[in-house]
């Protein structure tokens, strides 16, 4: 372990960040079923009989509670980029 530690040393900024990036792409990647669970409350709620929901609002609404098919594969693009 010691011999190990000895020739990591001189790479132990690299090795730092490498951890951080690391951490990153972890966050991102638990993000996206998050997202995935939001678009299917949205279909869910878009098919429920006497729902309210126009296929505007379903496509293109940019309020809360529920985000629009549109910002919500945009945001699941993103974080697989990012990830």
């Amino acid at each position: 372990m010691k011999i190990l530690l000895k020739y990591l040393k001189p790479y132990k900024g690299l090795m730092i960040f490498t951890l951080f990036l690391a951490a990153i792409n972890i966050g991102f990647s638990l993000m996206d079923p998050i997202i995935l669970g939001s678009l299917v409350n949205l279909a869910s709620e878009h098919q429920k009989p006497g729902s309210t929901m126009t296929s505007n609002q379903f496509f293109f609404s940019f309020s809360k509670p529920f985000y629009s098919v549109t910002v919500l594969l945009l945001a699941s693009i993103s974080v697989a980029m990012i990830s």
